[in-house]
């Protein structure tokens, strides 16, 4: 997890300061050419035996704090745009409510930083790496992976042992990852409703009136593509 941790930053223009020794805590801010960035990520590796008890676990927040104050880099950006990125390795089939509930806490912990936990299991890292070797990028296989077709069953089951899984945790803890697909297909879905619009010419209101008519249910049962369909194909009431 550490190198795939560790590819993902340098690959979006950060680099790792030296600290004080800290065993697995890792301090990230933006590289000499990416000054723009004005982030900073403290990251840890905890494993679920050392998440039995959360208090230990905020009290490591204080220590990260000094961290920072003991580090090469000062900068007046540091205190309100710093993230902590707990990487904590689970058995997802055996995650108890303890663990759910202490996740919550740290998350929802309002003393100083933003704090995410970031779940992984071995089975996912060692999936992905099998899969990083056909990509020239950590972060290309990341968005391949993102964009592919098993995203429904991820909605169904989000915390499956899956690679998925673990991709998708990436794109929701590290705010430096966008979801360019989901980008990509709303302009498409934009572009595609305004020529509709032109092709309706001055009498939007048929539009309107196509739209309303279709059942709620059927639009809410849709994916993005389906929607794109069905905009291109014209409505059926």
């Amino acid at each position: 997890m550490k190198n795939i941790i560790l590819e993902i930053f340098h690959e979006n223009g950060f680099e790792k300061f030296k600290t004080q020794q800290t065993n697995n805590i890792e301090f990230w801010g933006p590289s000499k050419a990416k000054q723009s960035l004005e982030a900073y990520f403290i990251v840890d590796y905890l494993d679920d035996s050392e998440f039995t008890n959360v208090d230990e676990v905020k009290e490591k927040f204080i220590k990260y704090y000094n961290i920072i104050n003991d580090s090469e880099i000062q900068k007046s950006a540091m205190e309100k745009n710093t993230y902590i990125i707990i990487c904590l390795k689970v058995n997802i089939t055996s995650l108890g409510k303890e663990i759910r509930q202490g996740i919550f806490d740290i998350e929802e912990d309002p003393q100083k930083f933003k704090k995410h936990v970031l779940l992984y299991t071995e089975n996912q890292v060692n999936l992905f790496n099998n899969i990083r070797k056909s990509y020239n990028t950590t972060t290309n296989a990341l968005y391949d992976i993102l964009n592919s077709d098993h995203f429904q069953e991820f909605k169904k089951n989000p915390e499956n042992d899956s690679l998925y899984s673990l991709v998708a945790g990436f794109f929701i803890k590290l705010p430096f990852l966008r979801y360019k697909g989901q980008e990509r297909m709303i302009d498409d879905l934009a572009s595609v409703i305004f020529k509709k619009i032109h092709e309706i010419g001055e009498d939007k209101s048929l539009l309107v009136n196509k739209i309303i008519k279709i059942d709620i249910d059927r639009i809410k049962s849709m994916n993005t593509n389906e929607i794109i369909s069905l905009l291109k194909g014209g409505f059926k009431q």
